[in-house]
C-alpha cells in the first residue's frame, strides 16, 4: 500500500480505537483486476475510516511508498509471488508501519509463501483472510490506534529530551553559581561556579570535597551544616572564606539545598560572592604588553609561535628557546596541597616577569613553560638561563606556618640548529623530558648543537606524545573488556580492561608503540586516570543492572609511584558510589621489580582501603617469588608465553603446574592468560588454576556482555 495521508495530528483515540478524522489510506493491489480490495473499501469505508485506493504493480508501488514519509499503514493483496522481495525491504525501510497482508479465502489453494507463520517472518505485522471481513476491521483500527500512541510517544519523548537539554543549558549557563555534591564530593557544576573557583571544566572539578575549597573555620561550619541537612533539615546557608586556584581571596555567601540530579539525591551548592572579590583570569600566554587568560589550546602555542618568529626576524641574534620545568611539583601537592603548591607556581612566574618582560611567554602547565629570547653567543644564554634557575630557587611561599620551595631544570635548544620555531619549540621540551626520565633536577642543559644526533627517534617519540595529548583530549582511546572466567564455579562478573589508541586515520596504534614513551615522559599517570574514570563510569552504569561486575584495571609505574594516586582513587570510588573491591588495580612484575619499595607501600595503601591487586606477566625474571615475597598482592597473572609453551614443549604442564600450586600454596588467586582452544581450557582445569581468560572465551569487546551464567 502506498499512502497519501493527512498529517497525524488531526488523529484522535475513541474507546482504544482511531477516530474517523484519521488520514486515508491506500491500497496496493495486484493483479489490478483484483475484486477483493473493493469489499475491503467497502468495509472500513461502513466502519468509519476513510480510504484511498491505489491499485499499482507491487514493485512500483513499494518503491514510491518507501520515498513517501507520510506512510502509516499498508495493506498488501494478492502480490504473493513479489513477497519474498517487496515485504523485507519495506519492513526494513519503515520499521514502525504496520503491514497486513491479505491472504485469498482459505479454500482457495495459496502457495506456502503466504502461510502465517512464513508472512510475519518476512515482516507482516498481520495476516488476515479474504473472507474475514470484521476481522479485518478489527485488526485495522487496532494498528491505527497503534500509530497514534507511537506518535505520541515519540512527540512526547522529543519534548522530554528537548526540556532536559534545555534544563541543562539554563542550568550550566546561569548567572548564579551551582554545584551538586554527594556525600559532600562534587559531581558537577556550572559554568559560572567554575570560573569563581578557577577551574576550567567540570572534569578538574569532580570529585573534589567542597571542603578542601574552604578556609578551615568555614570547613568546620559546613561540617556542622551537613549534620543538620542528614537529621532532616531541608536547606542551610553560610558564609564562607575560600582560595581560587590562582591563589585570589573569595569570599561570599553559600546556600544549601536538598536536590536531585539525574533522578539520584544530591544538595545542590548556591554560591553568591561578595562584591569586589572575584577573581580575576590568570596570565599564562603572554608577549609583550599582552595578557590572555590561562589556556592550553592551539590558539595559544599559535600566538607564541607568531611572537617568537617576529623576534628571531627582527634580529640578528642568535634565537633559542628556553624550556622550564620545576622540581618535584608532584610532591609539593602531595605534602602541602594542591592550592599552596599553585600558590608557589603562581609567584614564581610572577617573579620571573621582569626578566621575560620582552620575550614571548608561554605556559604549558602550572609548573611548566617555555621563552623564546635571542642571545649574542651561547656563553650569554647560558648565563641568562642560570639567572633564572637561582631566582627560581630563591622564591619560598608561606603555608600554614611554613615555607615551601621548588627548583627549576631548564633545557633549551637553538634556533639554527633546527631550522623552525615549531621544531626548536619541540627540541627544547623533549630535552626538557629527557632530563626529567634521567632525574636531573635543579639545572641548566642546553646543548651547543643537536648534529650528530638522531632526530629521527626523538621525532617519533614527539609525534607518539601529541597522538596521546590528543587522544586525551579527543576521547581517541578505546577501551576493550575481556571476561575473566573462573574454573571453580564463582559466577560473579570480572573483566580485565585493555587500553587501545587511534591516529589521525582512525587506525588503530598497539600499546607497545605508546606507552612506554608515556612512561618514559611521565604522561602515563594521565592515560591511567582517564582509563579509570571512563572504565568506572562504564562500570558503574553495568552494575546499576543490578550486577555485581568487578574490573581489573592495568596501572603504569607513573601511577603506582604517584603519591597523589591512592587518594583521588579514594574519592573517585566514592563519587561512583562503587565498593572498594568494585575495581582491581594490575602492576607488571617488570614495574613492580624496578619499583619494589614504592610499589609495596602502593599495595599496602590499596589493602588499607580493602581493595586488591593483582600482579601480571609473571615469571619472566630469573626468581619471580622473591618479588613475589615483597609484595601483598591478592591475585597473580602468568605471563602467556608461559602459556604458549604447553604446545610446543615436553614438561610444560607439569612445570605450569607446579608453579599454580605453589602460588596456590602462597595464599595467591591465579589468572592464565592466553587460553586459545578446549586442549589448553582442560589442562589449566587440572593444573588447578582459579581464572582464565583468552580468545577461546572471549576476544576482547567494546562492551561487557559475556554470559557468565552460561559456564
Amino acid at each position: 500500500m502506498r499512502a497519501r495521508s493527512t498529517p497525524l495530528e488531526t488523529a484522535s483515540i475513541e474507546n482504544g480505537y482511531m477516530s474517523v478524522n484519521h488520514s486515508p489510506l491506500c491500497f496496493l493491489i495486484a493483479p489490478k483486476s483484483e475484486p477483493t480490495i473493493h469489499t475491503l473499501e467497502a468495509a472500513l469505508g461502513a466502519a468509519g475510516i476513510t480510504t484511498e485506493l491505489a491499485v499499482d504493480t507491487p514493485l512500483t508501488a513499494v518503491d514510491a511508498l518507501i520515498e513517501d514519509p507520510r506512510c502509516d499503514l499498508v495493506v498488501l493483496t494478492h502480490a504473493f509471488e513479489h513477497l519474498q522481495t517487496c515485504l523485507p525491504r519495506l519492513r526494513e525501510q519503515k520499521p514502525h508501519t504496520p503491514i497486513i497482508v491479505v491472504a485469498p479465502t482459505r479454500s482457495a489453494s495459496a502457495p506456502t509463501c503466504i502461510q502465517t507463520a512464513a508472512t510475519m517472518s518476512m515482516g507482516a505485522t498481520d495476516v488476515i483472510y479474504a473472507d474475514q471481513i470484521e476481522q479485518f476491521v478489527l485488526v485495522v483500527k487496532r494498528e491505527l490506534a497503534h500509530v497514534c500512541h507511537h506518535y505520541r510517544f515519540t512527540q512526547m519523548r522529543h519534548a522530554l529530551k528537548h526540556s532536559e537539554e534545555r534544563f541543562r543549558t539554563l542550568r550550566d549557563d546561569h548567572k548564579t553559581a551551582v554545584a551538586y555534591l554527594q556525600d559532600g564530593i562534587h559531581i558537577h557544576a556550572n559554568r559560572t561556579y567554575l570560573n569563581l573557583f578557577g577551574y576550567e571544566r567540570v572534569e578538574d572539578l569532580s570529585g573534589e570535597p567542597l571542603i578542601d575549597l574552604l578556609s578551615s573555620s568555614s570547613g568546620t561550619e559546613l561540617r556542622s551544616k551537613f549534620k543538620a541537612l542528614r537529621k532532616g533539615e531541608k536547606s542551610a546557608a553560610l558564609t564562607f572564606q575560600s582560595k581560587t586556584t590562582t591563589d585570589a581571596p573569595l569570599v561570599g555567601r553559600m546556600l544549601i539545598n536538598q536536590a536531585q540530579l539525574d533522578g539520584e539525591a544530591c544538595l545542590q551548592i548556591s554560591v553568591v560572592p561578595k562584591k569586589g572579590t572575584t577573581p580575576s583570569a590568570a596570565m599564562v600566554t603572554r608577549q609583550p604588553g599582552a595578557v590572555v587568560e590561562e589556556t592550553t589550546d592551539k590558539s595559544s602555542l599559535t600566538e607564541f609561535i607568531a611572537a617568537a618568529e617576529r623576534l628571531f626576524k627582527n634580529t640578528d641574534r642568535q634565537g633559542y628557546i628556553l624550556a622550564i620545568g620545576l622540581d618535584d611539583h608532584q610532591n609539593l601537592c602531595g605534602t602541602h596541597g594542591l592550592i599552596d603548591a599553585e600558590a608557589l607556581c603562581r609567584k614564581i612566574w610572577q617573579h620571573l616577569d621582569p626578566i621575560t618582560d620582552q620575550t614571548p611567554t608561554l605556559l604549558i602547565s602550572s609548573h611548566q613553560g617555555v621563552i623564546a629570547t635571542t642571545a649574542e653567543s651561547y656563553h650569554n644564554i647560558c648565563s641568562v638561563a642560570e639567572d633564572m634557575r637561582k631566582a627560581i630557587s630563591e622564591q619560598s611561599y608561606k603555608a600554614q606556618n611554613q615555607a615551601i620551595r621548588s627548583s627549576a631544570t631548564i633545557s633549551g635548544a637553538a634556533l639554527s640548529d633546527h631550522g623552525s620555531t615549531t621544531r626548536t619549540l619541540d627540541a627544547a621540551f623533549a630535552d626538557l623530558m629527557d632530563m626529567r626520565a634521567a632525574q636531573n633536577a635543579n639545572l641548566v642543559h642546553i646543548p651547543v648543537s643537536t648534529k650528530g644526533k638522531d632526530p629521527q627517534s626523538k621525532d617519533n617519540v614527539r609525534i607518539i606524545l601529541r597522538q596521546i595529548t590528543d587522544a586525551i583530549d579527543h576521547q581517541k582511546f578505546i577501551l576493550l573488556f575481556q571476561p575473566i572466567i573462573s574454573l571453580r564455579g564463582d559466577t560473579e562478573e570480572h573483566y580485565e580492561v585493555f587500553l587501545r589508541m587511534t591516529d589521525d586515520t582512525a587506525q588503530p596504534i598497539e600499546p607497545e608503540r605508546f606507552l612506554q614513551a608515556a612512561i618514559d615522559n611521565e604522561v602515563a599517570g594521565q592515560i591511567d586516570r582517564w582509563v579509570i574514570m571512563q572504565s568506572i563510569k562504564m562500570l558503574s552504569a553495568h552494575r546499576a543492572k543490578g550486577m555485581t561486575t568487578r574490573l581489573t584495571i592495568n596501572l603504569t609505574s607513573n601511577s603506582v609511584t604517584d603519591p597523589e594516586f591512592i587518594q583521588w582513587h579514594q574519592l573517585v570510588l566514592k563519587a561512583a558510589r562503587l565498593p572498594s573491591d568494585a575495581v582491581i588495580y594490575q602492576i607488571t612484575e617488570k614495574d613492580a621489580t624496578k619499583n619494589l619499595r614504592q610499589t609495596r607501600v602502593f599495595i599496602e595503601e590499596l589493602r588499607k582501603l580493602h581493595s586488591r591487586a593483582s600482579l601480571s606477566r609473571f615469571g619472566l625474571i630469573e626468581d619471580p617469588f622473591a618479588t613475589l615475597r615483597q609484595l601483598p598482592v591478592d591475585m597473580v597473572k602468568l605471563d602467556g608465553s608461559l602459556v604458549t609453551q604447553l604446545q610446543t614443549e615436553r614438561g610444560a604442564t607439569a612445570q605450569i603446574t607446579a608453579r599454580i600450586k605453589k602460588l596456590q600454596a602462597a595464599g595467591k588467586l591465579t589468572i592464565v592468560p592466553m587460553v586459545e582452544n578446549a586442549k589448553i581450557l582442560s589442562t589449566l582445569w587440572q593444573a588447578g588454576a582459579n581464572y582464565i581468560q583468552g580468545h577461546y572465551v572471549q576476544e576482547p569487546s567494546a562492551r561487557m556482555d559475556y554470559d557468565f551464567s552460561s559456564d
